[in-house]
């Protein structure tokens, strides 16, 4: 046992002397309850006492009084007495305690105080009470936590990686990859203890960026239906056509699902240039949306009286075009026509 008071004289007619010692303890360092019991002595300096009155000693701590009682037999110098357990919650490394001895007789009465310690009190582990995703985008998922205390740090980790620093119980992992399945672990770190506590896996597969869904071949002048995926609901989309890697046009405002794509007469005829000697050329689409882009590819092609004859000129072969009413319906035929010597192309 520690001595708090050693041999102290608290009353002079007769003369009494008393000392106090305690012991301290916690279950463990994460324990608020500390129990406390004090081994108190009462010694005369008399060969012989035999008091008519009681001997108490009060002991105030943390705001309670215990009352501890004892006398003297005949021809019995010292008396030592032990008290129970005494329990009470800190969080602390020790407490003032104030000791108040007297005789029955109250006017044989004193006061003294000390100061009792007792082992470090550990904030426990926290516990995760929530962890869950509450948000999944393209290419970020967040995070939101609780804990049942206050916690000074919050960390996580992806697919088992290192721990990174999160800013709070709610963050968001970002500069992910679309559709992609990721693990996700946060581990928090209690703020008086310095504990730290794991979550379980979450697992989660970012939005996928948008695509054209089914893009197939089509003819010449044909106006077409483009469907697109949207996952992540991009709010603007934009659609670039290339066909034989010359741009014919870039559209913005295209929205997910059904997307009615109508070509104008310069750009079907940006196309028809683009021909050749041949009957097919091929299309790339190109969305971009995000900073994202998907490209997909098609065949568009000529037919009918679209397929019209070439004619040598100068050594190369080259198309020519014009527009003649048959059987009441238009049809796209092709010639070339010298003028002042140079071919040019009628239509």
């Amino acid at each position: 046992m520690k001595t708090i008071i050693s041999d102290r004289q608290w009353h002079s007619s007769p003369t009494l002397n008393y000392s106090i010692k305690y012991e301290a303890e916690r279950a463990n360092v994460y324990d608020k309850t500390v129990r406390v019991r004090f081994q108190i002595t009462m010694r005369s300096i008399y060969s012989s006492c035999n008091f008519r009155y009681p001997l108490y000693v009060k002991i105030s701590i943390n705001n309670k009084e215990y009352t501890v009682t004892s006398s003297f037999g005949t021809g019995v110098k010292s008396v030592n007495y032990t008290t129970e357990w005494i329990s009470f919650e800190s969080e602390g490394i020790s407490k003032s305690v104030t000791f108040t001895p007297r005789c029955g007789d109250m006017s044989h009465t004193s006061k003294d105080s000390g100061k009792i310690s007792f082992p470090e009190y550990k904030e426990p582990a926290a516990k995760i009470t929530t962890h869950k995703i509450s948000n999944i985008g393209l290419d970020k998922i967040s995070i939101s936590c609780s804990t049942d205390i206050d916690v000074d740090l919050v960390q996580y980790r992806i697919n088992g990686g290192s721990w990174k620093t999160a800013s709070s119980l709610k963050y968001t992992i970002s500069n992910l990859n679309p559709n992609t399945k990721y693990t996700i672990e946060t581990r928090v770190r209690s703020k008086n203890g310095g504990v730290y506590t794991t979550s379980s896996k979450l697992s989660a597969t970012t939005l996928d960026i948008a695509k054209i869904s089914d893009l197939s071949d089509f003819n010449h002048g044909d106006n077409i239906n483009i469907n697109i995926t949207n996952p992540a609901n991009i709010s603007s989309l934009n659609l670039k056509l290339k066909v034989e890697q010359s741009e014919i046009f870039n559209r913005d405002n295209i929205k997910g699902g059904e997307n009615s794509i109508e070509f104008s007469d310069s750009e079907l005829d940006s196309i028809y240039k683009l021909y050749g000697t041949s009957s097919m050329v091929t299309a790339d689409f190109e969305l971009v949306g995000e900073g994202y882009s998907y490209v997909d590819q098609c065949k568009i092609h000529l037919t009918g009286n679209q397929k019209n004859g070439h004619r040598n000129i100068n050594g190369v072969w080259k198309r020519c075009k014009r527009w003649r009413n048959i059987d009441g319906e238009w049809k796209r035929v092709c010639r070339w026509i010298n003028i002042d010597g140079e071919w040019r192309r009628c239509i």
